[in-house]
């Protein structure tokens, strides 16, 4: 017994990578109005794994104009990825603009906290826009063949997960208001040699989680005590508000939302 314990951990030992990093990209994320920012996402970049996305997203980060600050994270699928990034639609690697497509390299989606440059159905369409892995190597692995995998979170992770832990908070909606949304308050670069960056996940010992199960309660449990932007927070700052046209709209359909659920109760109760 004792011998088949051992072999299964030396086997899962020998699945993991060590990786080597020389590039260090830290953000930090804002919400709404809120003046507090989140704590530092410190982000490993894999260069000699994918030169291209590597020098891309530096530049983006350290642009003063149409770069990575003030671009808001506008898709969260829970359990799956956090996608943000969006300054403009070009790539910084080219002078011209020009998208770039995948990166051969050795790289894959091995679970959470593990970043890629996003695109569409066209082979070569990557550009600016990127997303977080947060969910588990068997849920990403449909994304190994399609997409470039080039950095991870080495820590912070939890900044990454509020955006996700947030979606569960705000459901149902019951107010309108458009709800949370993040964007990258600051973006900086450091040329940092390690050696050490492992390939296991950046949720350390927490479970795989689907996006709506127990372990994503875990993980927002555990995202609370870490401290949050705006996670159990009633103030308004967080949030923004439609606007007038959007505002009339969302009044509109939580009103029939009501004389349906009315009218439902109503019928029921004629026929009892």
């Amino acid at each position: 017994m004792r011998f088949l314990i051992l072999v299964a951990i030396i086997g899962a030992v020998s699945c993991q990578k060590v990786l080597m990093s020389s590039d260090k990209v830290t953000m930090t994320f804002k919400a709404g109005t809120n003046p507090e920012t989140s704590k530092p996402v410190v982000i490993r970049l894999f260069r000699d794994e994918a030169p291209i996305a590597v020098e891309n997203f530096i530049r983006l980060c350290e642009r003063k104009e149409n770069g990575y600050v003030g671009t808001k994270f506008h898709r969260v699928v829970r359990g799956f990825v956090v996608q943000g990034g969006d300054a403009g639609g070009k790539s910084a690697f080219y002078d011209d603009g020009r998208h770039f497509g995948k990166e051969d390299n050795t790289l894959q989606f091995y679970g959470a906290g593990w970043l890629s440059m996003a695109k569409t159905n066209v082979p070569i369409s990557m550009a600016d826009q990127f997303f977080f892995s947060t969910g588990c190597d068997r849920n990403l692995a449909s994304l190994n063949k399609n997409f470039t995998v080039f950095g991870k979170v080495a820590s912070g992770m939890d900044a990454v997960n509020e955006m996700e832990c947030m979606q569960l908070q705000d459901e149902p909606k019951t107010q309108c208001r458009s709800g949370v949304v993040y964007e990258i308050a600051s973006c900086r670069h450091d040329a940092q040699t390690v050696n050490n960056v492992t390939t296991t996940s950046a949720l350390g010992n927490i479970g795989c989680s689907s996006g709506s199960d127990a372990i994503m309660a875990d993980l927002c449990e555990s995202v609370k005590k870490a401290g949050t932007l705006c996670m159990d927070r009633e103030g308004r700052e967080c949030y923004t508000d439609f606007d007038r046209k959007q505002y009339n709209a969302c009044v509109e359909r939580v009103q029939k939302s009501r004389q349906q659920q009315q009218a439902t109760t109503q019928a029921t109760a004629t026929t009892t």
